[in-house]
């Protein structure tokens, strides 16, 4: 058989053979249009949730309170000072919660447009959550890499879960996504402008967190080879902003960091010492063995996976580059200052990763890294649906006695009052029903004891009595 009989068989052969199969075009189709598929198959879903949504629907974990009822005191009073704390004190500046005063600020915007007490904040974290995705859809890199980067943000248990929740963990994914915005704009056209918008993002993400403050310290380092002064500065003004704004604009609540801080001013280093290091150990403990189902465990795979990639293709460009740094970061802060149980290592982790993942697909080389990134996303969230099912649940029919009308009429009577809420009241009634103000407009204020901290004198307590709430004037000795 010559030559010429062989080319001519190897043409009938491939005239056999789909032209979608023969070229280069179907590969490019089938990256394309498998993301779509997928996004239509999540769409079902969120709307699936969505419609089990009833009137009952409001918070039910601890903090939900805070957002939710500081953030109203501020559109009532216009005092952006808290109504709620632990301890009656607040921020040593400002007095605000633990939580700081953005979050007043930024949930009270829908309360002037008159948008439901009720439901105000899920809107915000939406609306946010919203105009991020529409940025990322405009900056859109490649037609292949957008609908990957949406499977992955919208494929993710953290937007699935949070995306029905009055907990504000959809405005740091969004933030995550903003900050991948503005440094992958950042390093493709390293300009003044670029870098000011940069500094200036991640200053406003470090008002709602202070750990997005390490986002300066990550750029600093990558600066210091080309601009070393500038690099340090920024390595300075992280840790200074972070440290600063935490101790001063939080009201403190009990952890490693703050007692240390309490032991090395009494000069006690080697009790402070021992302190992070038994922190750092039982971290690392419960990082390896902690969990709250299957979901949770690949959800750790995805982080340790994308640090893994991010560790080896850090010199693919510089964006991947920094956010593996900030992760690195972020984990070890995680570790020995703060906690890795309790959701924490899935709230303060999350962010920071998506930023990474999002750098990640960016690179179009690295398509098989992207689609196993996406694909661990994509498992966890469909093992965290019967958990979201009964949460749904629960938010639904979490119904608890209301504060009789009275005992509001009462309260808005008070002048000038902080008002120490019982324990028990605490997880037996509406404490949403509670004024914000007196009749005259000013603020009320409350201490909510969920720990135990120094409290500033209460000058009224409400309790129960007799099967009843009543409010007892600490001036008034009980009989």
């Amino acid at each position: 058989m010559n030559l010429k009989s062989v080319n001519s068989l190897s043409s009938q052969f491939i005239d056999k053979i789909p032209k979608g199969l023969s070229n280069l075009d179907s590969i490019k189709k089938y990256n394309t249009y498998l993301p779509w598929g997928a996004l239509s198959i999540l769409l079902v879903v969120y709307i699936y949730f969505l419609l089990r949504l009833d009137f009952g629907f409001g918070s039910y974990y601890g903090d939900e309170i805070f957002y939710q009822k500081n953030s109203e005191s501020f559109y009532q009073s216009g005092e952006l000072s808290a109504s709620f704390t632990y301890s009656g004190k607040g921020s040593k500046i400002g007095g605000f919660d633990a939580h700081g005063p953005a979050y007043p600020l930024l949930y009270s915007f829908l309360l002037m447009l008159k948008a439901s007490p009720s439901f105000h904040i899920p809107l915000t974290n939406l609306l946010v959550f919203g105009i991020t995705i529409f940025a990322l859809a405009i900056k859109r890199t490649h037609l292949t890499q957008f609908p990957l980067q949406l499977l992955l943000i919208l494929g993710s248990p953290f937007t699935l879960f949070y995306g029905f929740s009055y907990m504000p963990e959809l405005i740091h994914f969004s933030i995550g996504i903003g900050l991948y915005l503005l440094f992958s704009a950042y390093f493709k056209h390293e300009s003044p402008s670029n870098l000011w918008f940069l500094l200036i993002g991640i200053g406003i993400a470090g008002l709602f967190r202070s750990t997005w403050f390490f986002a300066w310290v990550a750029l600093g380092i990558s600066l210091i080879p080309k601009k070393k002064w500038l690099g340090l500065g920024l390595m300075a003004s992280g840790i200074g902003a972070a440290l600063f704004y935490s101790s001063f604009f939080y009201e403190q609540t009990p952890n490693v960091f703050s007692n240390s801080l309490d032991l090395i001013q009494l000069n006690n280093w080697g009790r402070a010492i021992y302190e992070v290091y038994f922190n750092t150990k039982r971290n690392i403990y419960f990082l390896l063995h902690y969990t709250e189902g299957k979901y949770y465990w690949v959800w750790k795979i995805w982080v340790l996976v994308s640090l893994i990639f991010g560790l080896i293709y850090q010199k693919k460009s510089k964006l991947i580059r920094l956010s593996t740094l900030l992760l690195l970061i972020q984990l070890a802060f995680s570790v020995i200052i703060y906690k890795t149980y309790e959701w924490t290592d899935w709230r303060m982790l999350s962010p920071v990763t998506m930023l990474l993942n999002l750098g990640l697909i960016e690179n179009r080389k690295l398509k098989y890294p992207s689609w196993l990134l996406v694909g661990l996303s994509l498992a966890s969230f469909f093992l965290i649906l019967p958990f979201q099912q009964k949460i749904i649940g629960l938010r639904n029919d979490y119904t608890l006695p209301g504060i009789e009308k009275s005992v509001i009429e009462e309260l808005k009577n008070l002048d000038q009052a902080l008002i120490r809420i019982h324990p028990f009241v605490l997880e037996k009634y509406q404490l949403e029903e509670l004024p914000l103000v007196n009749h005259d407009g000013n603020i009320l204020r409350y201490i909510l004891p969920f720990y135990e901290l120094d409290e500033a004198p209460a000058t009224h307590r409400l309790e129960i009595e007799n099967h009843q709430l009543i409010i007892r004037s600490e001036n008034i000795l009980a009989q």
